[in-house]
């Protein structure tokens, strides 16, 4: 039993370790409680629409180190596996922000906070 315990708790502060590197989404600044949840609704319903979009920005802005930036494939390739990480990340982050979009204090943060358009 303390066996499983020590395991599912190191499981727990795996998986949420790398959301604590994110920044806070910019909804959060908002200073009412009306602000924040239109605000975070917003930002969940233009991440979950538009996050697929990011296989192509992701594809178009991503390089490699100075030597392998020449070589046009593995820029794209290095951004085709971001791009689709990142969509996902964005889509399924946006969905889970329009669900708790009524309770602002719960932040889901995005990489490079979200879409960007």
């Amino acid at each position: 039993m303390k066996k499983s315990m020590i395991a599912l708790m190191l499981v727990l502060v795996m998986a949420t370790a790398p959301s604590l590197a994110f920044a806070a989404s910019p909804w959060m600044d908002a200073k009412t409680y009306q602000e924040k949840s239109v605000g975070k609704f917003k930002f969940g319903f233009k991440n979950m629409i538009g996050g697929w979009t990011e296989i192509f920005s992701q594809t178009q802005s991503s390089c490699c180190n100075k030597e392998a930036a020449k070589l046009p494939c593995c820029r794209f390739l290095r951004g085709l596996g971001k791009g689709l990480v990142h969509a996902t990340l964005d889509t399924v982050g946006g969905a889970l922000h329009i669900v708790t979009f009524l309770l602002p204090q719960i932040d889901i943060p995005l990489p490079e906070n979200g879409v960007s358009f």
